[in-house]
Order: structure tokens, then C-alpha cells, then sequence
């Protein structure tokens, strides 16, 4: 109803104050817009009644104000030259708003777009090519919709070839509140995920809470370029959280440059047949342990009898994961045999041919690859 009414409102007063052939000249446009908040306020609810503002002039502080927010109305003029702005233009008035609203979530995204693209490379290069390109361009995409369309405001509802036009007006800093909320979360986040880094001893807890700790990273800085892009970047507090992340990703790349998987060198035929499996799927190194995975190939309750038919040899495989100073972290276990018909080293022989197949190294396989540092 207030919509309704606001247009013949605007021109009663009009005509009450100002002669006919009354204009507003270019000059008074920085003045409409300094002092048309009124109506920017008002013209922004789309129920209740009109404001004491808009309805009376008298209640108005003062006629060149008053003036202002008619200008405004009449004119559908956004308060501040910065403001996004979006016109709808539809049979109905509750959809011209919604695609007013979608005209100013196009100009972010579309802010946003120019924004990120050009800066992905640097973003980049700033930590050793650790933001990984195609996730902060999906972090980009996920960011760039407006979750606050009622923020917007209706500044201008009128007739259009049978339909209704309108014009919305939404200031930079209600565009950002999304962001600037979700800016404060990551930084929290990202906070939480180097103190708990930093209390990490053990190398897949170090692993695990640094790549979430790098996700988080990857969404602030795509939220914080939209907010750069917007001019609203709070550069102390991006400060810290750099330091946070810049911590995490220095002793983390210090942890990784002396990450290995050390094999201790085998005994006997059936743990050098185990250790063959092993270096075929995974990078094993001979040597001293200077940080990562001790390896170390076992054989358990191994055994040779004779049946129906031939020589049985069996054996219980075990391989131990330590730390270089001995804390062990996994032990896994395989079972394995060969049969011979004339005798124990044709079955031993068997045996070893049966582990190299590597048919029971599944389960090792999974576990060993949680043990990948990257």
C-alpha cells in the first residue's frame, strides 16, 4: 500500500511547494543524494504504513530534505553514488522486486568475477603454489550470490507499459555483510586449526589438520578479495591470519622435506620378497630415519608340513610402522603359503613366488596410503 500511495504523494507535494515549471538542476543532485537517507529508509519496506517522514512534510527536519526524498522517489536516485543498483520490471510487483534484487547480485558476481580472476596467479605463487587454482575458483563461484536480498532497498515503484517497474538500491557496505560475517568465521577457524597444528605430534594429525587448515585459507583469501574489492579489507586483522596460515604451511613444508617412508633392510628371503612389494607401490628409502615412517618386515609363526599333497610352507606377514625414535604407530598383519611336491626349499620357493603376486597386500596398501605426505 505505501508504494501505492508514495507517487501521488511525491507530486501533492511537489505541487504544493514548488511552481509548475519547477526543475531540479544538475546542481542539486549531490544535495538529493546526501539528504535522501529518509527516503532510502522508507521506500525500503515493502509493507506497513508510510513513515510520519514521508507522510507529513512538516515532520520533516527541514523542506530541502523533504525535497531530496521526493527527488529520490520520483527519480529512483540510489542515496550514495557507490550504492548497486537494479531496476524489475514485471506484472507483479513482488517479482519486479526479486529481479531488481537479482540485477544487484549480478553486479557482485560480477564484481566478484573481475576481482578474483586477475589475482589467482599471485595468490598462488604467495605461498608456494598452494592455493590450489581450481579450488579458489570454485571458492569464488560459491561466494558470489547475495545472501541478503532483503537489504536492498525499493526506491522507485511505478507504472511501465501496463506492468510495474522498480528500482533497488543497495549500499556497498550492506552488499558486504555477508562476507564480512563469513571473513570472521574463517579467520576463527583458521586460528583453531594452527593452535591445534601446533600442539600435532603425529605426522598423519600434522597431515590431516594442516590440509583442512589450508582449505580454510583458500576460502578466507577468495572471501577477502571480494572484500578487497569493495574497498573493505581490514588489513591488521588479515595480517594475523596470513601469520596463521604462513605458520602452518612453514613447518609443514619443513615437516615434508624430511618426510620419508625408511625400510630397514630385510633378514631373509621371505622379507626381501615383502620389502619387493612394498618399494613396488610405494617410495621407500635404506638409511638413517631424519624424519617420517620406520618400515620393518616381519615374518610370524612360519611354519613347513607335510600333506596330502607335498610340503606345505606357511607364514604370518607383519610390517611395523615406527617414528625415527621408535614410537609405533601401526603393526599389519598377511597370511601367505606355498605347497612343493618333493620337498621344503621347492615350497619355501613357492612361498616367496605367492607374496610377490601380492594378493594379500590390500589392506596394507590402504593403510600405507594414509601414510602419503602431500
Amino acid at each position: 500500500m505505501k508504494q501505492i500511495l508514495l507517487l501521488p504523494l511525491a507530486l501533492w507535494l511537489v505541487s504544493c511547494s514548488l511552481s509548475s515549471d519547477a526543475k531540479t538542476s544538475a546542481s542539486d543532485v549531490s544535495a538529493v543524494r546526501n539528504s535522501a537517507n529518509a527516503a532510502y529508509s522508507d521506500l525500503g519496506q515493502t509493507s506497513g504504513q508510510p513513515s510520519a517522514q514521508t507522510a507529513n512534510p512538516s515532520a520533516n527536519p527541514s523542506a530541502d530534505q523533504g525535497q531530496a526524498a521526493i527527488n529520490a522517489q520520483s527519480s529512483g536516485t540510489c542515496p550514495d553514488d557507490t550504492d548497486l543498483r537494479g531496476e524489475g520490471i514485471d506484472a507483479d510487483y513482488n517479482q519486479a522486486v526479486v529481479l531488481a534484487q537479482k540485477a544487484i547480485a549480478a553486479q557482485i558476481q560480477s564484481t566478484v568475477s573481475a576481482a578474483t580472476h586477475t589475482k589467482v596467479s599471485s595468490t598462488e605463487d604467495a605461498y608456494g603454489h598452494e592455493i590450489i587454482k581450481s579450488s579458489f575458483d570454485m571458492e569464488t563461484k560459491v561466494l558470489a550470490h547475495l545472501e541478503n536480498a532483503q537489504d536492498a532497498k525499493v526506491v522507485l515503484k511505478q507504472p511501465h507499459n501496463g506492468k510495474v517497474k522498480v528500482v533497488a538500491c543497495m549500499s556497498r557496505n550492506d552488499a558486504m555483510k555477508p562476507f564480512r560475517f563469513k571473513a570472521g568465521v574463517l579467520q576463527d577457524s583458521l586460528h583453531l586449526y594452527a593452535k591445534t597444528y601446533e600442539g600435532a605430534s603425529h605426522p598423519l594429525q600434522k597431515n590431516k589438520t594442516y590440509k583442512l587448515g589450508r582449505q580454510v585459507y583458500i576460502r578466507y583469501v577468495a572471501n577477502w578479495e571480494i572484500l578487497r574489492s569493495f574497498g573493505m579489507v581490514d588489513e591488521a586483522s588479515s595480517a594475523a591470519t596470513d601469520a596463521d596460515y604462513a605458520y602452518m604451511h612453514n613447518d609443514f613444508s619443513q615437516f615434508l622435506s624430511t618426510y620419508a617412508m625408511y625400510f630397514e633392510a630385510p633378514e631373509n628371503d621371505v622379507e626381501r620378497s615383502i620389502f619387493s612389494v612394498v618399494s613396488q607401490n610405494f617410495s621407500v628409502v635404506s638409511g638413517q630415519c631424519k624424519g617420517g615412517l620406520v618400515l620393518k618386515a616381519g615374518v610370524l609363526d612360519q611354519n613347513c608340513k607335510e600333506g596330502s599333497l607335498g610340503i606345505k610352507c606357511s607364514a604370518t606377514l607383519a610390517l611395523t610402522g615406527s617414528s625415527c625414535e621408535g614410537e609405533r604407530y601401526f603393526e599389519l598383519h598377511a597370511s601367505a603359503a606355498g605347497t612343493g611336491k618333493y620337498d621344503e626349499a621347492e615350497a619355501m620357493d613357492r612361498l616367496n613366488k605367492n607374496i610377490g603376486k601380492a594378493e594379500w597386500f590390500a589392506d596394507w596398501r590402504r593403510e600405507l596410503n594414509r601414510w602419503r605426505m602431500k
